[in-house]
């Protein structure tokens, strides 16, 4: 090799590197300012500022660094039935759990849930609207409750479902972190904004858990771009949400007349999902209707079968009533 080549091949890497440094600072750049968009969106509408809001791949992940940054401390408190993915989180990190049993009306029971808080009690998780009851606690019932369990422990309210809630009884807990209350409330762009697949949820909660949160993410690019990007458009489509909303309601009436025409009983639900009891096993209710390409999630209480429906579209709910039909009388 010449002198002269090697020159030239100096120079093409000197170019490549400059270039290279060039796009990657620019892709450093978008990864920075794309989620401080969305969490300056967020904060703004909460009334909250930027500083009061984490992201995270999907509600689950914050309610995963909670449990690693709280949880792990002492006990958990929470209801049950509750959101699985939470008491499957937990009980991976070893935590312990105690879970006090919703009340008669399958509400979760505030004042028995009080009375288990100890010093052990490092973290209470509430789901409200509940899943998979689809039950709501009023909100003045809840924040009387905040109020007091956050002098001893940090409290999780989950809301993945609160847009759907037409209860006017029914109010967020985010107007306690904006009066410094121990509150962390997530959740979800995965319901009422359609972006189930994308993974992009939020946490709203005092700076200093929020510092806290992010000493245990493990990465704070943990959103893809693509997901970023369509969560600041679906944040800001109001008639979207909107028309999602009152599509569900329909849909929810529509199904609520049909079972109890059929003479089931159903837990009324303020979500876009519903939890029917079942007369024969949950679970061989469940394999009839896959066998008939309709999916639903089987569950077992209070020595009771229930199935939990996720509300489609209105001819979806047709086709799962006729089916439920089938597997539940004829099958």
């Amino acid at each position: 090799m010449t002198v002269l080549s090697g020159w030239i091949i100096m120079k093409i890497l000197m170019v490549f590197h400059l270039k290279l440094t060039g796009l990657l600072m620019k892709l450093l750049k978008i990864l920075i300012v794309i989620p401080k968009e969305l969490a300056r969106l967020i904060a703004e509408r909460e009334g909250l500022s930027p500083e009061n809001v984490i992201l995270g791949a999907g509600s689950t992940e914050i309610m995963n660094l909670a449990i690693q940054a709280y949880g792990r401390k002492g006990e958990i408190l929470t209801s049950d039935p509750t959101y699985f993915d939470f008491i499957f989180y937990a009980e991976q990190a070893g935590c312990e759990l105690c879970q006090v049993p919703v009340d008669e009306n399958f509400k979760i029971d505030l004042p028995a849930m009080a009375n288990q808080i100890s010093s052990a009690t490092s973290l209470v998780y509430i789901c409200n609207p509940n899943n998979p009851t689809g039950t709501i606690i009023e909100g003045k019932h809840l924040r009387s409750f905040c109020d007091e369990a956050a002098k001893n422990c940090l409290i999780l309210i989950d809301e993945a479902y609160y847009e759907y809630v037409d209860a006017t009884a029914y109010f967020s807990m985010a107007e306690l972190i904006r009066k410094g209350k121990n509150i962390l409330v997530t959740r979800t762009f995965s319901k009422i904004y359609g972006l189930a697949g994308l993974r992009v949820g939020y946490g709203l909660a005092p700076p200093e858990v929020i510092e806290n949160l992010k000493k245990v993410q493990m990465n704070f690019a943990s959103i893809a771009y693509p997901s970023l990007k369509a969560a600041i458009k679906a944040y800001q489509d109001h008639q979207f949400t909107r028309m999602a909303k009152e599509k569900n309601r329909l849909v929810r009436a529509y199904l609520e007349r049909e079972l109890e025409r059929l003479g089931l009983f159903w837990i009324p639900s303020q979500t876009n999902f519903v939890l029917i009891e079942v007369q024969r096993s949950a679970r061989e209710v469940a394999e009839a209707l896959e066998k008939r390409k309709i999916l639903i999630r089987p569950f077992t209480f209070r020595g009771r079968n229930w199935i939990r429906v996720s509300l489609g579209t209105l001819s979806e709910i047709q086709a799962f009533l006729s089916a439920l039909n089938f597997s539940c009388f004829l099958g």
